[in-house]
């Protein structure tokens, strides 16, 4: 009875593994290309063609504000105090950029799906020890 179980549940996961779509989530980045131009793109490389671009001060004061290139790119005056690049799309990607700091490159997603795997196995488990100890009570 247990192993048809299962074996059930097994094939169950296999066809779902299988026949599920991809899922394509892509972050935000603001490459600084060179001194007084930004190029605004996702990680994959792909470029945010419709992604608003805000540069603040020390003190978060607007200094400019504008839109990127069809090929992503912005340029702003260098004479300006720059302490932070904004950038949004307007439909939920952001990216923020701290003047001189080094270029944020997206983290690997393999320890992020591990661990994501690992609490959905350990889940399944207690659940599964859980359901046979009530087994073996009432048997």
């Amino acid at each position: 009875m247990l192993r048809k179980r299962t074996v059930t549940l097994i094939t169950i996961l296999i066809v779902l593994l299988l026949t599920t779509t991809s899922a394509y989530a892509h972050r935000m980045l603001i490459r600084p290309v060179e001194s007084g131009l930004i190029q605004v793109v996702f990680d994959d490389d792909t470029v945010a063609q419709t992604a608003d671009v805000i540069l603040y001060d020390e003190d978060r004061q607007v200094l400019e504000q504008g839109n990127v290139t069809s090929e992503g790119y912005f340029e702003y005056d260098t004479s300006l105090p720059v302490a932070r690049i904004e950038a949004n799309d307007g439909v939920g990607h952001s990216a923020s950029w701290l003047y001189g700091a080094e270029l944020n490159e997206p983290e690997p997603m393999l320890p992020r799906v591990l661990l994501a795997v690992s609490a959905f196995i350990f889940i399944a488990a207690f659940f599964h020890y859980r359901s046979s100890q009530k087994g073996n009570k009432q048997a």
